[in-house]
């Protein structure tokens, strides 16, 4: 018998999986589909004070690769305060509030969400570049919640390890890494246009395709500070949610695969990592976090 159960910054899970904050949990009828799929916790989409323009389409798939210029919730911060929030409050997993993106924001935000939610997600994808306004960003939520507090580090600005260690120091209890990836640019062959886009031709990379940056970003993030890491990355199976673990994540989103495959997905990657557990003699996926080995181990080796 396998023990999926994990417990993160505080937050007892039954399973290390959680959906990304995008799309998968972007309303109530998406986010009561994961709960009913088996999910471990809910980390919801990203809402911030401005409601986004979001150009349409958002989304494309390329083969294996997938394209975005999403932004965060098209849902008033009103709507999931007043409505999604209260009626989600017989939840048995911990439910995660993303939010974004400054210090003024999050001023208003938190106190706001703080009775509804058992921790906060803070998205830095709009402010990765800036460690002072991160550090900044950090203090000001810490300073309104006693609530666990992840900060969510994308790997297109400075030193993730660095900034990974800052928001430790501001009084982050965890680090969700990474974001997607870019900018990038994708081009439609026969339409002789950018693929997505409105005013330029700037795309977000996501999926699968991350996965091996992802993965570093975790390994070194994870030996860097003394609290919890989140992945997400590329993750579609259990064999990936186990390569995550292993690297150093006490937890594993899954974003891209859920928009591609979802809800049904969350069974086949819980089932995946409970075969290869199962197969590994592993009775504890809690026991694997941070426990992958050198390949390399010397000439003597």
């Amino acid at each position: 018998m396998v023990d999926l159960s994990v417990e993160v910054a505080g937050l007892a899970m039954p399973n290390p999986l959680m959906p990304g904050s995008g799309p998968p949990a972007a309303n109530l009828k998406k986010i009561q589909a994961l709960l009913d799929a088996g999910i471990g916790a809910v980390v919801t989409k990203t809402v911030s004070v401005e409601l986004p323009d979001v150009p349409k389409p958002c989304m494309a798939f390329d083969g294996d690769l997938f394209f975005n210029v999403e932004k965060w919730s098209e849902k008033r911060h009103e709507e999931w305060t007043g409505e999604i929030l209260p009626a989600l409050g017989s939840r048995k997993v911990p439910l995660v509030q993303s939010l974004g993106y400054t210090p003024d924001d999050l001023a208003r935000l938190i106190p706001l969400f703080d009775p509804l939610v058992d921790g906060f997600e803070i998205s830095t994808h709009y402010i990765a570049s800036s460690e002072g306004l991160l550090l900044e960003t950090v203090r000001m939520a810490r300073g309104l919640t006693k609530r666990p507090l992840f900060m969510k580090l994308s790997a297109h600005g400075a030193d993730i390890v660095g900034r990974a260690v800052a928001c430790e120091k501001g009084g982050a209890d965890g680090i969700t890494a990474i974001n997607s990836v870019g900018p990038a640019l994708s081009i439609d062959i026969s339409k002789r246009a950018a693929r997505l886009g409105r005013d330029e031709p700037y795309v977000w990379l996501s999926g699968p395709a991350i996965k091996p940056l992802a993965l570093r970003a975790v390994y070194d993030v994870s030996r860097a500070v003394h609290v919890p890491v989140v992945a997400c990355g590329g993750v579609t199976t259990g064999e990936d949610l186990v390569e995550f673990m292993l690297a150093g994540a006490s937890a594993v989103q899954c974003c891209t695969g859920l928009i591609r495959k979802g809800p049904a997905l969350v069974r086949g990657i819980l089932d995946g990592a409970r075969a290869w557990c199962e197969a590994q003699g592993v009775t504890r996926i809690a026991d694997i976090v941070g426990t992958v080995t050198p390949h390399f181990v010397g000439r003597d080796g």
